[in-house]
Order: C-alpha cells, then structure tokens, then sequence
C-alpha cells in the first residue's frame, strides 16, 4: 500500500517502518475493563500499594506494587480528575471505549472509577519516565538516535491502532504523553484518549505556540489537529528541546536543520535519516 493511503501519520508509519524495520504486534486477548464504582473498590484493589499524590489540580498516582494487580500488571498509573461535572454515564461510556483498545504501543486502560463528583483512571504503570524527562530533563545522557527514530514510530503505530479501531482523536499529544515501561519502550498514555470533562478544554493555555491553529480556531481536537501535535513531538525528538513550530519551520525553510537539531547529538546520527524525519515534521505541521 502506498504511503499516501494512510494520511500522515501513515506516512510516519511507512517512513519509519523504512528506518527502522517491522515492530507490529498486537494484542489479540479480549479484555473487559473492571467498572470500580466506590472509592472504597479502588483502595482494595490497590490495598499494599504505595500511593504518591503530588500537590496540583490534577494528578498522576504513581502506584507500585509487590503483586500483581488486578491479576494482570506489576503496579499501575492513575489520573484522577478533580471536581469533574460531567455525568458518571458520559464518563464511564468514554473509559469504556477507551478501556476495548489493546496495544503494546499503549499504555493501556485497565480500570476507571466514578464516585460522586470524582472521576479516576487506571492505567499500566510505566516505570521508566517520560519522554519529556529524557529529552528536557536529562542527568547523565540524553535519549541516543535510535530510540528517538524509534519513538517517533512507536507513536505513529499507536495512532494507527486508535484511528484503525475508532478513536482517531488523541489530546493534547506532548513528550509527556510518552512512557517508557520496564522494557525499555515507549508507549503513549492511554489518557490522552479521554475527553478532559474537567473543563473542556483539551489543550494548555499556557502552551499556546505548541496548540494545533485547527483547535484555536473552533475548540476542537480533529485529526488534522492530531496530525499537528505529532509533528511537534518530532521537533521535540530532532531538537531534544522546547521549540515553537513557527521557528523550526523558519529553519526548515533556510536549509537549517543542522541547527535544529540536538547538539548533543554531534556526530551520532544519520543526516540523511534526519532529513526524513525534518521534512515529516514540516508536512504535519
């Protein structure tokens, strides 16, 4: 099939199954995600976890255990919602289809909770941080070449997969939404699947030079608007830091490149693979 046939984020996928070779593998398994209504559900499902809850309106619990929970997984992620008004049924019918897609490119839903007001999530724990941390907040070394390549085509299979199966809008898609699991892979968070009831509003205010124009111009997450949010994740991976798409695509114009990407990639990548990726970037954006 050709690369068109896909759209871009199937071009993504052609051109980076080019680089870097066949990773498909889905999971076949039926799954049925458990509903935990009460609060009081989710403390005995988590009962001998360590809860970590940082102080901000909304949060991530990182949970990690010594046994498996829910018969399953090593550990879990959890998003909670706080002060959320939408109804329990919207909710519980958003984890639900959420909760059907099964894909080791994902970071998948494995149990949500409606509990008054208060909405949670319950995802796979992916022990090794995000991309953002690897790419923005490095100690030691920063992410080599070929894991970024291979970021860059893990992403783009994930979005495959949830266009392919029905959920072809992904919000506020950023190098945070990106996990690395104990094997050392990234997978995309399963919460950018979810429509934020919180307050309707899929993407950051404070991050207005990164926002799709197609949701500053009507509100909304399309496919065209996911298709911008991936681009800018490229930027990230070609650069390993924060730079406004209108800059880049100034650089990308000039013949640049060089000086978008990453200085502590000197002499450790392939021009010509990063060509690829550059002129990717610029057609999603």
């Amino acid at each position: 099939m050709e690369a068109e046939d896909y759209g871009l984020v199937g071009m993504s996928l052609n051109i980076t199954h080019h680089l870097l070779g066949d990773y498909r593998n889905v999971y076949s398994k039926q799954f049925k995600i458990p509903a935990i209504r009460r609060w009081s559900m989710l403390h005995d499902c988590l009962l001998a976890y360590t809860i970590m809850i940082p102080k901000s309106e909304w949060y991530d619990i990182s949970v990690k255990g010594q046994h498996d929970l829910m018969g399953s997984f090593i550990g879990s992620m959890v998003r909670h919602y706080e002060n959320d008004v939408s109804r329990g049924s919207e909710f519980a019918e958003e984890a639900w289809g959420v909760g059907k897609l099964r894909h080791n490119r994902l970071a998948n839903l494995i149990g949500y909770c409606c509990d008054g007001d208060e909405r949670l999530l319950v995802a796979e724990f992916m022990p090794n941080d995000t991309l953002a941390k690897h790419l923005f907040h490095w100690e030691n070394q920063t992410i080599e070449w070929a894991m970024r390549l291979r970021v860059g085509y893990y992403i783009a299979e994930a979005l495959d997969y949830c266009s392919t199966e029905g959920r072809p809008l992904y919000h506020d898609l950023n190098a945070y939404r990106v996990l690395f699991g104990e094997d050392g892979d990234p997978r995309l968070s399963c919460f950018g699947l979810m429509k934020n009831s919180r307050d309707g509003k899929s993407y950051s205010t404070n991050q207005l030079a990164y926002t799709p124009p197609e949701y500053l111009r009507n509100g909304r997450v399309t496919p065209e608007s996911v298709t911008y949010s991936f681009g800018t994740v490229l930027l990230d991976l070609l650069s390993g830091k924060h730079i406004p798409p209108s800059h880049a695509l100034d650089m990308i114009r000039g013949k640049n490149i060089i000086l978008l990407m990453d200085s502590h990639l000197e002499g450790k990548f392939s021009t010509e693979e990063a060509t690829v990726v550059v002129e990717l970037a610029s057609q999603c954006l």
